[in-house]
């Protein structure tokens, strides 16, 4: 049987550039819609067309396909995820949060509110997690609602996870990937999953999905916006530092298994552990800084 492929999609991790990739290159029969309000409307015997699925599906797709699927995600610094998911939402007026956001007139106030936060607070992670049965959910909506209260549902739901146990099931997750992408590392991420795919990588590496007009970005935030953003990130922190140690290390060393294999995790002492302590603010600039190779 030929592999099928699922990209999933955490919004704001440079989905729709490697996407417009994957859908000109060419070799797949890409599934068009990315949100589970419009895949429940397809037929299921049509899905089985499609040998690359790519969207915001989280770990649902695979129970609701029931076939085989190789997974592979993008993660992104969550202080700039998080930003960007933000100023998403705040342009978007199709969002079922715009209007909210919109009212509430700066990020702070986003941070703060403890309904539109939830589309910030370890996203990376609860999204890895997040294995909601939509059919499930969708049924217990209303028959009136508005066109993405299914995406709400699920985006938002309590998945009733401690910080320790959510990060540990986010990382056997990612052991199952066949390429743990890094946005801030795009060229070389996207090498790594054409190798994998066997397509040729894109001429250059696509530019990230940035609003034009920005308000703040990682480098401008108030330090007391970031320390109101930091404690909100704290396991997604976690995880993004593992996950960029490991990508780090297989550059440095051409024979080693991806960051998506199915070996060891680094241990809390080589710099890539899933320690959960707070992410002191001064502490997440530096290491900004350190990403973004800035002094």
């Amino acid at each position: 049987m030929p592999t099928r492929y699922y990209f999933f999609h955490i919004p704001k991790t440079a989905g729709t550039s490697v996407t417009a990739w994957l859908e000109q290159c060419g070799r797949f029969t890409v599934f068009p819609e990315h949100l589970w309000s419009r895949l429940l409307a397809w037929p299921r015997a049509e899905l089985a067309d499609y040998d690359l699925f790519r969207g915001h599906f989280y770990r649902g797709l695979h129970r609701y396909l029931d076939v085989p699927l190789t997974p592979f995600v993008f993660l992104r610094n969550p202080i700039d995820r998080s930003i960007s998911h933000w100023e998403h939402i705040r342009r978007s007026p199709d969002h079922y949060f715009h209007d909210r956001v919109v009212a509430q007139g700066s990020f702070r106030a986003f941070l703060e509110d403890e309904t539109t936060r939830r589309v910030i607070e370890n996203y990376q992670v609860r999204s890895l997690c997040n294995a909601v049965d939509p059919v499930a959910l969708d049924a217990r909506l209303p028959a009136r609602r508005g066109v993405h209260d299914l995406e709400r549902a699920l985006e938002t739901a309590d998945l009733g996870f401690d910080d320790r146990t959510a990060l540990a099931v986010a990382q056997d997750y990612l052991t199952r990937c066949c390429v743990v992408g890094i946005t801030e590392r795009m060229e070389d991420s996207l090498a790594r999953l054409a190798g994998v795919l066997q397509v040729s990588p894109p001429e250059r590496a696509p530019s990230l999905n940035v609003a034009t007009g920005r308000q703040i970005d990682a480098l401008t935030l108030s330090a007391e916006d970031l320390a109101a953003l930091a404690p909100l990130i704290e396991v997604d922190w976690a995880l993004y530092h593992q996950a960029l140690h490991r990508f780090d290390a297989a550059l440095r060393m051409p024979g080693r298994a991806d960051a998506g294999d199915h070996g060891d995790h680094p241990s809390p002492g080589d710099g890539g552990g899933a320690e959960t302590s707070s992410a002191q603010p001064g502490r997440v600039a530096r290491w900004v800084s350190r990403v973004r190779g800035t002094p």
